[in-house]
């Protein structure tokens, strides 16, 4: 029979008898507490509920697995067909999110500045990053032997522009 349980104390340790480590979490029900129930959780994602959030309970004949939690302190607001993954620290504050819209948009932290990804292309726009340019030329003189002293400390910003992909990811 499945029942609703308050989660606390979650841990990652190996219960006797269990190929592996696993997240384990104490329940406490109307008038039952129960100490080491196993959460189960989707492959390739892996968290820990924070004391207080939610869990769907199933007894397996004397061993509890939590099969979905909820966190009733968290109400973000998305539309239909969004995702949002999020993370707080031990208090229940947030602390980050990233949100891939309906678009297929992923904006971290409700982000507006672009974001390069891996293979976008980008330009090094001359006017603007002319102190790099110098930089680079110098330090490139100084390596070849034809400038003598010592070599001078890169400029503090430089500036790219990117050429292609910029509304896909968004950052704060």
């Amino acid at each position: 029979m499945a029942k609703i349980a308050i989660i606390s104390n979650p841990r990652l340790i190996q219960l006797q008898g269990s190929p592996g480590k696993s997240l384990n979490v104490d329940l406490k029900t109307y008038g039952n507490n129960s100490d080491d129930s196993e959460l189960y959780g989707i492959t390739g994602v892996f968290s820990k509920p924070h004391d207080g959030a939610r869990g769907l309970v199933i007894d397996t004949g004397g061993f509890n697995i939590v099969v979905a939690t909820h966190d009733y302190t968290f109400d973000e607001e998305i539309e239909q067909g969004e995702t949002l993954l999020y993370s707080y620290d031990d208090t229940g504050a947030l602390k980050g999110k990233i949100l891939i819209d309906i678009d297929g948009k992923i904006i971290v932290n409700d982000g507006t500045k672009y974001a390069a990804r891996k293979d976008d292309g980008t330009i090094v726009d001359a006017v603007t990053d002319s102190e790099f340019i110098t930089w680079i030329a110098t330090v490139s003189a100084y390596i070849n032997g034809l400038a003598p002293g010592t070599i001078p400390k890169p400029p503090e910003t430089v500036t790219g522009k990117i050429t292609e992909g910029t509304e896909e990811v968004l950052l704060p």
